[in-house]
């Protein structure tokens, strides 16, 4: 990518072209108008703010992250996906010598219990990595339910309920030295899941007067831009691009998108778009919690649990040199982690040179025994 192509992509508010949509919400009209009492004046203000808002997500959500996220990815590739790589692959490396270091009988307990954390937090690292963990490392992460206090089991089967949906989940299940594989827990749970996409469906069933004004809508402007009824061959493309938009705004129940091509069919014809002052009443009121479903949808793409999102977060500036700046700042980061998981990986070869490393480390207090790191129900 041309470098002032991509620069133009990390710069927010720069000026643009407004898309069709945008210059049609820019014609709205949000002045008083002759008779109007002012509450019907506010109404009219806040229907056409939401609008605008709307316009101003959608654009965001459909066109402006989805730039910045392929930018930002191509960033990524460029300057840090490999070094990632290197870290990732030592990382394995290093937790199979701390695994066959474990088994020896050279260590104290402290110096056990050390080695024990080290090896479940590469584990942990290695797992939220997106890394398929071997089943020889299972036994570190199994739990002795039987060591569990209420405190602690109510608060394990809450984090459960949290993570999964799923109001009762038996503990011995995800946690116990029996624990059900992925397919199995799915299988024994998936009523629960059932029953979620039941109510899901019933939910959808039930068209509230918002849908049903919009499949009226529908209805009424088909009949006008029907391009089957258009003899002209540039409006009947013209029509058959207005017929697509208003059929996916329809299936959709799109709201916005519906009022969009009401929009634009009456700027077709010439006429002012209006709406009977209940009608706007009623579509506010669906505009607004269509606002706040695409600002979630925004935040979340932003600040989310994917991979497009932990780049933005971490990442992401309105100049492209700041970002690039902050993925060079994260290798170096990167290759520094590198350094220290080679000297530990060295530090394992011997019991000697390994047991001065674990000492180094404690009394860096970059680590803690495992009496403090674990509770006592993990299994050893």
């Amino acid at each position: 990518m041309a470098k002032n192509n991509q620069q133009n992509l990390f710069e927010e508010g720069t000026a643009k072209k407004f898309s069709n949509d945008e210059q049609i919400v820019n014609t709205f009209k949000t002045n008083k108008k002759d008779g109007e009492s002012a509450a019907d004046a506010k109404m009219r203000r806040d229907f056409n703010s939401r609008i605008k808002a709307i316009s101003r997500l959608k654009n965001i959500i459909e066109n402006k992250l989805p730039t910045i996220f392929r930018s930002l990815n191509e960033l990524y590739v460029e300057h840090v996906k490999d070094a990632e790589k290197r870290v990732l692959i030592s990382k394995v490396e290093y937790l199979e010598k701390l695994h066959f270091a474990y088994q020896k009988k050279s260590w104290n307990k402290t110096e056990r219990d050390e080695m024990f954390a080290l090896i479940l937090d590469n584990i942990n690292e290695l797992t939220q990595a997106g890394l398929e963990i071997p089943d020889k490392y299972a036994d570190y992460t199994k739990v002795d339910l039987e060591q569990m206090g209420e405190f602690e089991k109510s608060f394990v089967s809450s984090l459960m309920k949290e993570m999964t949906g799923i109001d009762e989940i038996e503990l011995e299940d995800v946690l116990g030295g029996e624990r059900l594989g992925q397919e199995e827990f799915f299988e024994k749970y998936s009523s629960a899941f059932t029953e979620d996409e039941s109510e899901a469906e019933d939910s959808t069933k039930e068209l509230n007067s918002v849908q049903k004004d919009i499949r009226k809508i529908y209805k009424s402007l088909a009949k006008k831009i029907h391009p089957d009824l258009e003899q002209d061959e540039e409006k009947r493309r013209e029509k058959e691009q207005l017929m697509q938009q208003l059929t996916a705004a329809k299936d959709k129940d799109d709201l916005f998108s519906v009022i969009m091509v009401q929009a634009k069919i009456n700027q077709y014809e010439d006429n002012e778009f209006e709406l009977s002052k209940d009608t706007m009443k009623e579509y506010s009121k669906t505009l607004l919690e269509e606002r706040k479903k695409l600002e979630m949808q925004e935040w979340q793409l932003k600040n989310g649990d994917d991979f497009n999102a932990w780049l933005y977060k971490n990442f992401y500036s309105s100049s492209q040199r700041k970002s690039i700046a902050n993925m060079n700042e994260y290798k170096e980061q990167l290759d520094k982690e590198l350094t220290d998981i080679k000297k530990a990986m060295t530090a394992t070869e011997r019991v000697k040179t390994f047991k001065h490393y674990l000492k180094e480390e404690r009394e860096k207090q970059q680590f803690y025994g495992y009496d403090d790191y674990f509770p006592d129900f993990f299994m050893k």
